[in-house]
């Protein structure tokens, strides 16, 4: 036995952690103050323009994670324009599913974890300052997303759908993806000053969007879907030899909002830095930096953004686009910003500090 270690935090990143942990023979504890994981959802993770497959990466930081479904083909709308965007042959992006069903991300890390002789306490919330690894989930709401779980609708498991409307999705974009029998309809907002407003224009959304409803028609939801994230760059993921992971030390994407695969690649460096004896802030910014960075960038155009912006980038794609063209296409629009990104970062810090 290597020792004993303590995890606050039985999500992604905290459960990712302890499995390696415990597969380098120490005696792990995470501590959860929730008693089960109810909050169903389908959320994607990009499988494009990585070092490699996200499944195959999740696995190289020694974790399982069974997707429910592939998407192949994305289909984009803006108010006046759409578009189509495919691969060729690998998923865009990997659809998990979130909550309690069997198959969930929570629910096969947890079942990896017990194997391993985890210890996992839940309705038990720990103090920061009693455990080694920070798992604990966002600290403030720089994204917020809200929309409904539906049943029956007629939509593919291979395709998803991502509409621009700063009406109904300020600074951000809605989404809908398909898992089985289930969809979710999600709307996501980067804006701030406008988050009191999104479960209002998402009710207008579907009463509006005519793609949504014709989905929908009459059927009622299953439920209600919300979450909030946030993201930054820290100067350091650490705290009083504490490791911060997943959106507890910021690190989600500032672009669109993605967090699975930075919690399962942060949680694993966190436990790659106890076994190793290695420094945890040079570990992560050797890998995440730059994307983070890159990510920060998108998230500068974005919100400058309105209608007619999206209307002209879907129209300068054309109505059909495979992905490593579509990054290109979007790499060109950016190239001014890095110019200005070191003043943006600056006013970013000093606006979330006062």
């Amino acid at each position: 036995m290597n020792g004993s270690v303590k995890i606050a935090g039985a999500g992604v990143s905290g459960l990712t952690a302890a499995i390696n942990l415990a597969k380098h023979g120490y005696d792990v504890a995470v501590y959860e103050k929730r008693k089960s994981f109810t909050n169903e959802n389908i959320c994607a993770v990009r499988n494009y323009d990585l070092p490699m497959d996200a499944v195959e990466e999740f696995k190289k930081c020694g974790v399982e994670l069974r997707p429910c479904a592939k998407v192949k083909k994305v289909i984009k709308s803006s108010p006046n324009h759409s578009m189509e965007e495919h691969s060729r042959g690998k998923a865009i992006f990997y659809l998990l599913e979130r909550g309690s069903s069997e198959n969930s991300v929570e629910n096969q890390l947890l079942k990896q974890a017990r194997e391993l002789g985890v210890k996992i306490v839940t309705g038990k919330p720990v103090k920061e300052r009693e455990v080694d690894i920070v798992a604990t989930g966002s600290r403030r709401t720089d994204i917020l997303a809200y929309g409904h779980m539906y049943e029956g609708l007629d939509t593919d498991e291979d395709t998803a759908y991502i509409i621009y409307d700063n009406l109904y999705a300020p600074g951000g974009y809605i989404y809908i993806l398909t898992s089985g029998d289930r969809t979710v309809i999600i709307s996501v907002s980067f804006d701030k000053k406008k988050f009191r407003y999104l479960p209002v224009n998402f009710s207008l959304f579907l009463r509006k969007n005519e793609l949504v409803k014709t989905l929908v028609g009459e059927k009622e939801p299953l439920g209600r879907v919300s979450g909030y994230g946030n993201y930054d760059i820290l100067r350091t993921a650490k705290r009083n030899g504490r490791y911060l992971v997943g959106e507890r030390g910021f690190f989600m994407d500032a672009s669109k909002g993605f967090g699975i695969r930075y919690a399962v690649l942060t949680g694993y460096l966190a436990a790659k830095a106890m076994v190793d004896d290695l420094d945890y802030d040079d570990l992560w910014k050797d890998i995440l930096l730059e994307e983070l960075r890159r990510n920060f960038k998108r998230r500068i155009m974005l919100n400058k953004f309105t209608n007619k912006d999206y209307d002209m980038m879907l129209c300068k794609m054309g109505k059909k686009i495979d992905i490593e063209n579509y990054l290109k296409e979007t790499r060109k629009m950016k190239k001014h910003i890095d110019l200005f990104f070191p003043l943006y970062m600056l006013k970013w810090k000093m606006g979330k500090l006062f």
